[in-house]
């Protein structure tokens, strides 16, 4: 071998020239490239635009106030079970016009200005139960989560208005029943409001004066005092962590 081709050998060898070599590309295969490249990116815009038109009518569904069974029907989910309903494609619209449909249902209630105990009776038909102690008969129930979804939801507001001075006057309706009572008490607790918060949410307030709270034996002598001593058990019960208090309000 020559000094030369030895020479240019070691040159094709050097890692400077391996490390910056690209491969030859013919016009065939580039062109199939650049039309695969096309066709995945039109394949993911059509994608994406079938995604946003189903939002678009799960919200139309949602103005037109369109029912949970013709929503399952239009999305193709009727007769499914909860198990394949889940694992559908179809399933995160339905899901989401479900929460969506409950939170506009729950923002007209409050709109309306109704108590918890006008929810629990006006519209979820839990007025079939009126003492404490038959309370477990409603817990695990689809209404009661949906009145626990508006107990948070109504206080947190109350709450907000509060702070800035301008909290209702009645917030708690009289003649609630015990069992209503006691079920918001526990939902407050396990929410872990103010103490300050709680006897506003209970109505134990100056009955001449709503900005003002009951102290001393004007509190401890209201007929509803015993719900505020029963939240202020619950919260440090809550707050503790107690696994007994938690598994015994686990749908609270």
């Amino acid at each position: 071998t020559t000094a030369g081709s030895s020479k240019f050998s070691s040159t094709l060898q050097s890692p400077e020239i391996r490390a910056s070599a690209h491969p030859i590309m013919f016009p065939e295969e580039r062109s199939l490239r650049s039309e695969t490249t096309l066709n995945e990116n039109s394949e993911e815009r059509g994608n994406m635009f079938k995604t946003m038109w189903k939002y678009v009518k799960v919200q139309l569904w949602l103005e037109t106030k369109m029912s949970k069974e013709y929503v399952k029907t239009a999305l193709k989910l009727d007769g499914l079970d909860d198990a394949d309903i889940k694992t559908h494609k179809n399933y995160k619209y339905y899901s989401y016009f479900a929460d969506k449909s409950e939170e506009y249902r729950l923002i007209g209630w409050l709109q309306k200005d109704y108590t918890t105990f006008d929810a629990w009776h006006k519209e979820l038909n839990l007025n079939r139960i009126t003492q404490a102690n038959e309370l477990n008969k409603v817990e695990a129930t689809d209404a009661f989560r949906v009145y626990k979804h508006y107990v948070n939801m109504h206080d947190t507001l109350i709450v907000r208005q509060m702070n800035i001075g301008n909290a209702p006057e009645v917030v708690v309706s009289r003649g609630a029943t015990a069992a209503e009572m006691t079920a918001r008490t526990i939902i407050m607790a396990k929410a872990k409001r103010s103490d300050k918060a709680a006897q506003r949410l209970l109505g134990l307030i100056d009955p001449h004066n709503s900005r003002v709270l009951l102290t001393g034996e004007a509190l401890t002598r209201h007929v509803d005092y015993q719900y505020f001593k029963l939240f202020r058990k619950l919260k440090k019960e809550f707050t503790s962590l107690n696994l007994q208090t938690m598994k015994k309000y686990s749908n609270y």
